[in-house]
């Protein structure tokens, strides 16, 4: 009887032991995938300003050197 209480206390430390590391990995994929959103929105917001930049230094009347 208690190798049988023993060994259901086991299981059920091991079942919840998986279920909080694939709550885990569930929630680091997550993380990983915002942080990567984030990262490409950051980068196209520079492209955008760069581009921008660019075009208004290539407008008429516009000059890069200084007088």
């Amino acid at each position: 009887m208690e190798e049988s209480r023993a060994a259901m206390e086991e299981e059920i430390t091991r079942r919840t032991r998986d279920k909080m590391m694939e709550s885990r990995v569930v929630m680091d994929t997550e993380i990983t995938r915002r942080t990567n959103e984030i990262h490409l929105q950051q980068e196209r917001q520079m492209q955008d300003m760069f581009q921008s930049l660019v075009a208004r230094l290539q407008l008429p009347g516009c000059s890069t050197s200084r007088p």
